[in-house]
């Protein structure tokens, strides 16, 4: 049997499910991986197409994980390390399969590729590049037959897919050499990435205009191969632009892609809701077109804030995404054609655009006498062409008064899933999460506008003060201007008298019974712990003791008790917390505690809860002795139920070890 046939054998055995067949195959695959020729041999399988596809791809995976351990010249008189003349050989047979129709292999391979490059490009591999793009442009040509077309889409495809893997992997080198090197041939990269992305979105218009007029015999797959390839090229020049330029805006081809885009992106933008025949096919690609734009922008800004502010037309980009936002009107799916949900990424991106030029760490790390002078450049543009009194004004309006308001999606998981969504509203996913993003962009845009704008949020919170009632929009609105009012705490701190809100307003609010009062009783409880570790008088504090332990009352809503505990923690760990004070809460506190804990379901909700109870633990000291066998009964169970949670299981023993220390502190 020969070499090729015993691999074969063995990788088949590999993927039986029966673990007697299977672990000894792996076994004896390790053992053949320093064999020479073995990975030569691997690759004569991968590119076999009369074996299985389960033996080709684990053959594939074989690859790319010899690629990480043996390729590199570390390697090299190690067991198993790779010789010159096998890594030739693989290399000249990766891009003969481009017209490979299996998915699974062909992205296999593309990643194999791209980790060969990543170490051999382009001192080993100086054509690759060249190859990759000759493989992309034979496929243009007109094919002689429809077996031919399919096979060009293929080919198409996976060369394109390779290209881009290649680009990202070469690119993002940190090593000075490697970044160099890739800054040289980034303009090529560019230029012909660029007119892939150019010339077929140019042609897919066409076709999208045909589709708007109804007019007949229009070729949708073509229609979506054409826009596949410009997708593709729009990919390439992402990472190209990123990497590859480290000034983008002082070189013409990249500066002007970076104002075209916008056009493009209204163009398709329009598409989503004027086409009206079209596959869904070409839906989900004018969405990923769009988010795609999005990501161009946000890499930039990622990766070059200052240029990305300085570059010609940047301000028009930031202005037009936000059109977005203040346009949008939720359950329409913004211009129409997709889901709601997935315009709402769209806003996502368009509020990360803007959060990133409102307060950035970029802006005050001068290390170099001619960053003084950038520097003074982009705040100035910033100051007189985006974030004016009058826009930020608007701004704030639209996102207290649009965005801020839970959704109805939201709210149905608080009545479903109330314990996840407390796990939500804690988390700080603000970047998949509309009402989150609308929160952080407006904690900075106070932050840094605080007297333009502190002023607006008073208006605004002297305003629904006065509403009252069931009414659920009121109730929402005010809920949002509360949120903004905690979130923006230190920077209203000079503006809002806390004690007389908490006795005038809050304390009746957290009383309030009836449909959605709920959601603003919620709202009460985390406010106390948004403002008083900022400022709140002693004077107040047993009041806040108090309203808060109601909420933890088991007749209250789950949602709002676990509010209120949480933020009780907050209340309690503060500098001028005075235990003494607190006393008297101390036993009604532990009690509501350890009974919601043992009330919740998720492993995770219950650490929260016990990590409240842990810093009360921790802040009584003492006072806690009389009480502690009530904490300490419960964490037996909760051991046995947080089995693999290590997490959970450190956080117990940190809460009993507090425990025992209050009572040798005490014995002692």
């Amino acid at each position: 049997m020969s070499a090729f046939e015993q691999i074969v054998t063995v990788l088949q055995q590999a993927c039986a499910p029966a673990s007697s067949i299977r672990l000894p195959a792996e076994e004896q695959l390790r053992q053949w991986e320093a064999f020479p020729s073995y990975y030569a041999t691997l690759q004569e399988i991968a590119y076999d197409r009369s074996i299985p596809e389960t033996i080709r791809q684990l053959a594939m995976l074989g690859l790319k994980n010899g690629v990480h351990k043996y390729w590199r010249k570390q390697a090299a008189g190690k067991p198993g390390a790779i010789s010159p003349e096998e890594k030739a050989q693989i290399r000249s047979k990766v891009l003969n399969i481009m017209d490979e129709a299996m998915r699974g292999v062909a992205t296999q391979n593309a990643v194999f590729v791209s980790k060969i490059a990543a170490i051999d490009y382009p001192q080993e591999w100086p054509d690759l590049l060249n190859n990759l793009i000759q493989i992309v442009q034979s496929t243009f040509n007109p094919p002689a037959t429809p077996t031919d077309a399919i096979r060009n889409r293929t080919i198409q495809h996976n060369a394109l897919y390779t290209l881009y893997l290649v680009i990202k992997e070469t690119g993002s080198k940190q090593m000075p050499t490697k970044k160099r090197m890739f800054q040289q041939i980034a303009p090529d990269i560019f230029r012909y990435s660029a007119l892939l992305y150019y010339e077929r979105s140019n042609q897919f218009f066409g076709f999208a205009q045909a589709m708007v007029e109804g007019r007949q015999g229009i070729d949708y797959e073509e229609a979506v191969q054409t826009l596949k390839v410009a997708y593709a090229g729009l990919k390439c020049l992402r990472r190209t632009i990123v990497f590859g330029f480290q000034a983008f805006e002082t070189v013409e081809e990249p500066s002007r892609l970076f104002q075209s885009l916008i056009e493009y992106l209204q163009k398709f933008l329009q598409l989503r809701s004027t086409l009206p025949q079209a596959t869904p096919e070409i839906f989900v690609l004018t969405d990923k077109m769009i988010s795609q734009i999005g990501k161009f922008y946000l890499d930039l800004q990622k990766s070059q804030i200052l240029h990305f502010v300085l570059a010609r037309g940047s301000m028009d980009v930031i202005r037009f995404y936000w059109g977005l936002v203040e346009s949008y009107v939720p359950g329409s799916g913004g211009a129409g054609g997709s889901s709601d949900l997935t315009y709402q990424k769209f806003l996502l991106q368009a509020l990360i655009l803007l959060k990133n030029v409102l307060k950035n760490s970029e802006f005050s790390v001068i290390n170099r006498k001619d960053m003084e002078e950038k520097m003074g450049q982009v705040k100035t543009i910033l100051s007189t062409q985006l974030l004016t009194e009058q826009f930020v004004v608007r701004a704030t309006e639209v996102l207290v008064g649009r965005y801020l308001a839970f959704s109805e999606q939201e709210l149905e998981m608080w009545r479903d899933e109330p314990e996840a969504f407390v796990q939500e509203e804690d988390s700080d996913h603000w970047e998949f999460a509309l009402r989150k993003c609308a929160e952080k962009v407006l904690m900075n845009m106070v932050s840094s506008n605080r007297a333009v704008l502190s002023p607006v949020l008073i208006g605004m919170l002297t305003h629904v003060m006065g509403v009252e009632g069931n009414d659920p929009k009121s109730i929402l609105l005010k809920d949002a201007v509360y949120a903004i009012a905690g979130l923006c705490a230190h920077d209203l701190y000079d503006y809002v008298d806390f004690d007389s809100w908490f006795r005038s307003r809050l304390i009746a609010e957290a009383r309030l019974e009836g449909p959605n009062q709920n959601i603003l009783r919620r709202r009460v409880a985390w406010l106390m712990g948004c403002w008083v570790p900022v400022k709140a008088s002693s004077t107040i504090l047993p009041d806040v003791f108090t309203l808060l332990l109601n909420l933890m009352e088991p007749n209250e809503d789950m949602v709002v008790r676990l509010t209120a505990v949480l933020h009780l923690q907050h209340c309690v760990d503060t500098y001028e917390f005075d235990p003494i004070a607190f006393v008297g809460y101390l036993e009604r506190t532990l009690e509501l505690s350890c009974a919601l804990m043992a009330e919740c379901e998720e492993l995770e909700v219950k650490m929260k809860v016990l990590s409240c109870l842990s810093v009360v633990v921790e802040r009584m000291e003492k006072f806690v002795s009389p009480f502690a066998g009530r904490v300490t009964q419960l964490l037996p169970g909760l051991w046995e139920q947080s089995e693999r949670e290590e997490m959970f299981r450190a956080a117990i023993v940190g809460t009993l070890g507090k425990l025992v220390g209050v009572s040798s502190c005490l014995s002692f």
